[in-house]
């Protein structure tokens, strides 16, 4: 499960260069959808979603979206990796720390900065203590969003995205919770919808 983002994506998934990202703007990856749906996470799980970034650029931390159902007191960390010479997530370059959620539906923020020296594909990565509700993304396939999903070589399931053949964007690895790992425990799985992720500048 170490498919190589740059692999899969090549180098520009826009096919233009998007421009500089300002202050008080939260980014996700460009491919993926916000839904206020929620998904239910699973106790241990790490989950690594590939996000490119076309330039140098220092950022405020990371941001998460929680529903908030039954949520109180559940713990998660967050972090990003660069992308390994072999494929997926490598070595850590920021572990950005811990959430612990307190019932209500909130964006979290973790703020703690960190810099891309190197431009070009890393993993935000989301490690859950215990099961939670969080907003959920996904790589949608309406006639839209086709050529997001032609990027991902998802050409069997561009009708709906919401069925158990459509193709596994973010990968994910059952493992010991605690700080994230300098090198990335190496993802076992995917599935085509995660927790909702974003980096943020201030």
């Amino acid at each position: 499960m170490a498919t190589r983002a740059s692999t899969l994506f090549g180098s520009d998934v826009s096919l233009q260069t998007p421009p500089k990202w300002a202050s008080g703007q939260t980014i996700r990856p460009d491919y993926a959808i916000l839904d206020a749906s929620a998904v239910t996470t699973t106790a241990t799980r790490l989950y690594y979603v590939p996000m490119f970034f076309p330039r140098a650029e220092s950022f405020s931390g990371i941001r998460t979206y929680n529903q908030g159902t039954g949520d109180n007191g559940e713990t998660y960390r967050c972090g990003i990796y660069e992308e390994s010479t072999n494929g997926g997530p490598g070595s850590l370059l920021q572990d950005c720390g811990e959430v612990t959620l307190t019932g209500a539906a909130a964006v979290r923020t973790l703020a703690q900065s960190f810099s891309i020296s190197t431009p070009g594909w890393h993993y935000l990565a989301m490690h859950f203590n215990s099961d939670a509700a969080m907003y959920r993304m996904y790589l949608g396939a309406t006639a839209a969003q086709i050529q997001r999903a032609q990027l991902f070589g998802d050409y069997e399931t561009l009708q709906n995205s919401n069925t158990g053949t459509a193709a596994k964007h973010f990968a994910y690895v059952d493992t010991a919770y605690g700080a994230l790992a300098s090198t990335a425990v190496a993802p076992t799985n995917g599935d085509w919808v995660c927790p909702s992720i974003a980096v943020y500048k201030a």
